[in-house]
């Protein structure tokens, strides 16, 4: 999208084209599909700001969506997370509690992964030394940085 890829940009561009122009609006954008395709509940972009004590966000792009910026740091990751307050069906909180769980959940997965190379590389001396080469990030930091999650 950053590069004008984005299928739907493109599609937007021809829309707006055709009623700038006073012409007729073809099918394809009265069809129902394109209307679905074009419904983006999740709407998400890195927005990057070195500014400390700061983030970016924007709202969802639809009534009944979610907006998630988010901006990877050395140490962490900054998640903002809108919804319409007037939408019973979304909840901000509730998505954040859900991102965050999710978050715990790959930190898990990869300490697990982590830790069964290392058992593994005590089996394998030649997988140790390569394993030894690398620069993993140890459980010890990832518990300290627990707060800085989301």
């Amino acid at each position: 999208n950053i590069l004008g890829n984005g299928m739907d940009c493109h599609m937007l561009a021809l829309k707006q084209i055709a009623r700038d122009n006073h012409l007729p609006i073809p099918d394809l954008f009265l069809d129902p599909s394109y209307e679905l395709s074009n419904h983006f509940s999740l709407s998400t972009s890195q927005v990057t700001t070195n500014i400390n004590d700061s983030f970016i966000c924007y709202g969802a792009v639809v009534p009944d969506g979610y907006g998630c910026s988010y901006n990877v740091h050395s140490n962490s990751i900054l998640f903002c997370i809108s919804s319409f307050s007037s939408c019973s069906t979304t909840n901000s909180r509730e998505f954040a509690e859900s991102l965050t769980d999710t978050l715990y959940e790959i930190r898990d997965l990869c300490t697990l992964v982590q830790h069964e190379q290392q058992t593994i590389a005590l089996r394998r001396s030649s997988y140790a030394a390569r394993v030894a080469a690398q620069k993993f990030i140890s459980s010890t930091s990832i518990e300290s940085n627990e707060h800085n999650i989301v």
